[in-house]
């Protein structure tokens, strides 16, 4: 096929997939023409008009519906069949474009063949259908239709035709029959002979334009002001050659930017308020367009790392400040731009010009472009480098001191054994021995008066031994290291509550047969403070202890509950005895927390008291 009936004007804005799409077309022979916006598209399409439009809206939605609104909504282009491409997951698009004017819309990844032959079917119905305009009219219609000044230059550089909208503006502008609005005046002389501020951007001008002209440059655009007395201006020239294989000409186009420079020019002095702001309260700001290039960076953290200001507008972002990054950090932001709210918030070290690196909070959002469209990313940090210093000194020092407690409690269980050994071996035997004397000097006849003294210190020595014994086992049970933790706390039970109206009941089930030392004596000496706070002042009439496995078997969990008077935890921790010290409560929480447990207390005046000791046990213990 060969014409313009088989021209196929192809808009993606991804360059390999629309390699890919080319490389199909042209194995049917269809002549193609790329662009890769909808801008793009528009300027293509004033060269030179297809006969049908491919849209691949992957990527670039937005934009892609708004070309084929464009081309519905205008009689020079309502009669050039369209063809979207669409993922199969996005419904809302493919009914879009159909509700838009799309003549066919196909599912992506599209076959070959399906796709040239839709080309060849529309391609037809167009030549046959009375719609539309065609050839140099067609062209001048789309002309007229674009919201942008265009001229026509032949070789030499002179007007050989104008649009619609480079006419009104000459008519607005008191310049009717002038040059700018004029046929046949040499435009490149116009702008070499400009004089004032404007020439030197005039001259940039006419030299882009002979550039493109003699072919040693494919296109040439530049940004210029046009103030007036009344309003400031900005506008885009673009310069592109008329004719693909052998120029004839070029066309031009001055864009009115206007709106976007002053946005621009707002956003920017919104940022150097903000960033005056920043950088008094001490953070740092940062903005990013979407392949991680700096494009703004605030003072604080400038002089935070020590880089100069022109060192970094423009760099990446990772080469430059993150170089040791092994991908989490790109993939960190590859998550902030796909709108993933788990990034928004993150910590990532920064490195410094003279090589040391600081840590920095960062607090990020995503920036959006007029259509919505993701342009960038704007972080607001926080150097928490001395901050996470101090906290794992903090964790250091806790380790320290958890350490320090574990060998102190360790300390004091061995001196308890060492004074409840010497109490039983060495003053205990030594009554015992002192009470056999007495009874061998009850043997001799004793007037009747000394008789009564021997009895009374036989007693004292007596009761002085029971004491001895009691204070040894509770210093350390021997049946606590003989006969296991059930044994010991048992016997404890029955000594304390042996001579009161209290009645205590005792369940030990579903623990493991061998328990750590350390669990051991944990355990006992909880239910030891918890006992003798219960019979000196609880005033309770029933006692339940028990101690269970848990559901696992790995679990060890204590519990103790009488229906005494209670207490409030508030005051009593206020509180302190008569010697200076405190309850033992604290250090029954610090036993605990050193073995990895916790321990939980419920009461209330008049309640009851109901305390929870509970572990994680190593599967070997």
């Amino acid at each position: 096929m060969s014409g313009a009936g088989s021209t196929v004007l192809l808009v993606c804005t991804d360059a390999a997939h629309r390699a890919q799409l080319a490389a199909m077309l042209a194995q049917h022979g269809y002549t193609l023409l790329l662009a890769g916006s909808h801008g793009d598209a528009l300027a293509v399409m004033v060269r030179q008009v297809p006969g049908l439009l491919i849209i691949d809206l992957a990527g670039a939605s937005q934009d892609g519906l708004a070309l084929l609104a464009w081309l519905k909504a205008n009689p020079g282009s309502v009669g050039i069949p369209v063809i979207l491409l669409a993922t199969s997951d996005r419904r809302d698009e493919r009914l879009a474009g159909l509700a838009a004017g799309a003549d066919a819309v196909l599912t992506l990844p599209v076959d070959g063949d399906e796709l040239s032959l839709r080309v060849r079917n529309l391609l037809r119905l167009s030549i046959a259908s009375p719609l539309g305009l065609t050839g140099m009219a067609l062209q001048v219609a789309i002309l007229d239709a674009v919201p942008a000044n265009i001229a026509l230059l032949d070789m030499q550089g002179v007007l050989v035709s104008v649009n619609e909208t480079w006419r009104r503006y000459a008519d607005a502008n008191g310049m009717p029959g002038s040059h700018y609005a004029g046929i046949g005046s040499n435009y490149l002389a116009v702008c070499d002979a400009s004089t004032g501020a404007e020439a030197l951007k005039s001259h940039q001008v006419a030299a882009g334009i002979r550039a493109v002209l003699d072919g040693t440059q494919r296109t040439f655009s530049i940004e210029y002001p046009c103030h007036s007395p009344t309003r400031q201006g900005w506008y885009l020239i673009s310069v592109a050659p008329l004719g693909d294989e052998q120029p004839v000409g070029a066309i031009v186009m001055h864009l009115d930017v206007t709106e976007k420079r002053l946005a621009e020019e707002d956003l920017r002095t919104s940022g150097y308020r903000v960033s005056e702001l920043l950088n008094n309260i001490g953070l740092a700001s940062v903005m990013l367009d979407e392949d991680a290039r700096i494009t703004f960076c605030n003072e604080f953290l400038l002089q935070l790392t020590g880089w100069r200001h022109d060192e970094v507008i423009g760099g990446d972002w990772f080469a430059l400040f993150m170089p040791f990054d092994d991908g989490t950090g790109r993939a960190h932001f590859a998550t902030l731009l796909a709108n993933d709210p788990t990034a928004l918030r993150c910590e990532f070290e920064v490195a410094k010009r003279n090589g040391e690196r600081c840590l920095i909070g960062w607090n990020n959002s995503v920036l959006h472009g007029p259509g919505g469209e993701v342009v960038g990313s704007a972080s607001i940090g926080e150097d928490i480098t001395e901050q996470r210093r101090s906290a794992r000194k903090i964790l250091d020092l806790n380790a320290t001191l958890e350490k320090l407690s574990v060998q102190l409690i360790q300390a004091q269980e061995q001196e308890r054994i060492s004074l409840a050994r010497e109490l039983h071996d060495e003053l205990g035997q030594r009554l015992a021995l002192l009470k056999f004397n007495l009874h061998q000097l009850n043997q001799f006849p004793l007037v009747p008066e000394a008789h009564a003294l021997w009895a009374s210190i036989d007693a004292d020595v007596g009761t002085l031994i029971a004491q001895i014994r009691v204070i040894s086992v509770s210093l350390r049970p021997p049946v606590l290291d003989y006969l296991g933790l059930e044994s010991a706390i048992g016997q404890l039970l029955e000594r304390q509550f042996a001579s009161t109206a209290t009645t205590c009941c005792f369940d030990y089930a579903g623990v493991p047969a061998s328990l750590a030392p350390s669990v051991e004596i944990a355990m006992y000496r909880i239910v030891q403070e918890c006992i003798t706070n219960v019979v000196r002042h609880a005033e309770a009439s029933r006692v339940v202890v028990e101690v269970n496995g848990g559901e696992s078997g790995y679990e060890l969990e204590l519990i103790i509950r009488d229906n005494g008077k209670g207490f409030d935890r508030a005051a009593l921790a206020r509180s302190v005895r008569p010697d200076g010290s405190h309850t033992g409560l604290p250090g029954m929480e610090e036993r605990m927390a050193l073995l990895g447990g916790s321990l939980a207390i419920s009461t209330a005046p008049g309640k009851g008291t109901r305390i929870v000791a509970s572990l994680t046990l190593a599967k070997h213990e």
